[in-house]
């Protein structure tokens, strides 16, 4: 009986679902300049590194442009507040949409009235529909991928990889845009570390990783002078 019940495709029409309801899919407002609207997400659990095992990405929703920031541990409102400051508005200005997933920072009183100062809307991730902050996840799978080449012989060294692989990660052109997220944001397209042999970025070009040796190469190719 429950294998007929289960095959029986009347059944199964009938059949209530347990899934919760999915949430209404909105789309996030359109973006008409670099550093406008950014999203915001955590990449936690991290081997420590120069104590730190959490990273807070922050990516530019125009340009795509990103920062990975390592933090100690998975910060209060109050400690994210403080990090957009210190590493994202003291360079590109105050945003004036921020996108983030309903984790307890972004969920709480004092970050919409962080936000309500800066004169920036929060915009929270559709219930049960996470890509509403795809951005920030795709720019975490990329950043996650790469460390774990580049500090696969010693997995507490991705903190002092971090700079170079954003430098790398905004060099590349993106398919949205056509261009690198450094040649959107800044209208011109910043020399490579590989070009000159910067110290530094060489054990990132010499360590073979089929993953990570493309990304160099093409970010050498896009930021030769045309």
């Amino acid at each position: 009986m429950v294998i007929w019940a289960r095959e029986c495709s009347v059944c199964a029409i009938g059949k209530t679902s347990n899934r919760p309801p999915d949430g209404l899919l909105l789309p996030l407002s359109v973006p008409s300049r670099p550093w406008s609207h950014i999203s915001l997400d955590f990449i936690t659990a991290l081997p420590p590194s120069k104590g730190n095992t959490v990273i807070l990405t922050v990516v530019d929703r125009f340009s795509k442009a990103t920062h990975f920031i390592p933090l100690p541990k998975l910060p209060s409102a109050k400690e994210t507040a403080v990090a957009v400051i210190d590493h994202v508005f003291r360079i590109h200005g105050l945003p004036t949409d921020v996108v983030s997933d309903r984790g307890p920072q972004f969920v709480s009183k004092f970050w919409r009235e962080f936000c309500k100062l800066l004169g920036a809307t929060v915009s929270l991730s559709s219930g049960f529909h996470p890509q509403s902050n795809g951005q920030t996840e795709r720019a975490n799978q990329d950043v996650e991928r790469v460390l774990r080449c580049l500090a696969s012989n010693n997995p507490s060294s991705w903190c002092q990889q971090l700079s170079i692989v954003e430098y790398a990660h905004n060099s590349l052109p993106v398919s949205s845009t056509g261009m690198s997220p450094f040649k959107c944001s800044l209208g011109y397209q910043p020399p490579n570390f590989c070009q000159y042999g910067i110290r530094g970025f060489g054990p990132l070009r010499t360590r073979t990783s089929p993953e990570v040796s493309p990304h160099l190469d093409q970010s050498s190719q896009s930021s030769a002078p045309g």
